[in-house]
């Protein structure tokens, strides 16, 4: 059983809604059921009734919730009692931040707020994930579980397709593969999982994409499309550093995605630093994530309205 498990299973237990607690979570409804559905087993026993969709707790599931309700309450006192003891907290931690560069920038400065003794080494090269040994934690997409002994994904994201205002696809209420064949692209590298994500729907479709420009730095890529060298693609939560107001962003007819995963090393986390520093970014991207959902659901009902 661990800690996870639990958190997933309260916020089950108090929302009566697997897709609710999985978007809370920042994690897919079927990764959800299954932690729910291995806790059972481990515990073997039924802790909700499943009936019509709808979920309620059985008798066992409301003793365990009590139980767990006080556990979660003791630990965070704990992590708010490593809180007041702040100004104590310090030393150098290394992050590794191969994804949300600049989303990454608020989060270490929420930190610091709470932590001021705290400082950081930051590196944003790939090539440095043969050094992992010496970093505490990575955000990175999916597939670096080979360098670090543990991980969890943080965070999923829908992908968009940025135009200038005047564009003949910025009117469009979606875009399909074909929308783009020939179209000059703005894209990331080739080893970027947006870019893999992409290039597999074009080649599905049986499309050719036309690379104008490559580059992973998005602040390039917005002055790359404001002098008209091509559309780009941005995940929603980076949008703010490429959108603008003369910029459209267009959804896929079939939403295209990534993951965002953060990557860890166990015996690192023995340091206060490092263990807050990781259950801070797993909140700031459970936050992220409510706002990506109330951010959709506002859209699709202006589109509905409209």
């Amino acid at each position: 059983m661990e800690l996870l498990q639990l958190r997933y299973f309260y916020t089950v237990a108090k929302t009566l809604n697997i897709s609710r607690a999985a978007a809370i979570h920042g994690i897919p409804q079927p990764a959800m059921s299954k932690t729910i559905s291995r806790l059972e087993r481990e515990l073997d026993t039924p802790l909700f009734n499943r009936i019509r969709n709808q979920l309620s707790l059985t008798p066992a599931g409301h003793a365990f919730l009590q139980e767990v309700e006080l556990s979660l309450q003791h630990l965070d006192k704990g992590l708010a009692a490593i809180s007041c003891a702040a100004e104590e907290i310090c030393g150098e931690l290394r992050l590794l931040v191969l994804l949300h560069r600049y989303v990454m920038v608020d989060f270490v400065e929420s930190f610091r707020c709470r932590y001021p003794n705290a400082s950081f080494y930051i590196s944003n090269n790939k090539a440095d994930l043969s050094d992992h040994g010496n970093f505490a934690i990575c955000v990175a997409g999916a597939g670096q579980s080979g360098y670090f002994d543990s991980n969890m994904l943080l965070h999923k994201e829908e992908i968009y397709l940025v135009v200038p205002r005047q564009h003949r696809l910025a009117k469009k209420s979606c875009v399909q593969p074909e929308d783009l064949d020939g179209e000059p692209l703005i894209v990331q590298y080739p080893t970027h999982e947006l870019y893999c994500n992409f290039f597999a729907m074009m080649r599905e479709a049986g499309c050719t994409p036309q690379v104008a420009i490559t580059s992973n730095d998005l602040l390039c890529n917005q002055k790359y499309l404001a002098y008209g060298m091509g559309v780009t693609l941005v995940s929603m939560q980076s949008a703010d550093s490429l959108h603008s107001a003369d910029t459209v962003m267009v959804p896929f007819a079939r939403p295209l995605y990534r993951s965002v995963y953060l990557y860890w090393n166990r015996h690192m986390l023995h340091e206060p630093l490092a263990a807050l520093f990781r259950e801070h970014l797993i909140e700031e991207f459970r936050q992220l994530s409510q706002r990506q959902e109330r951010r959709t659901a506002a859209a699709e009902t202006r589109q509905e309205k409209t």
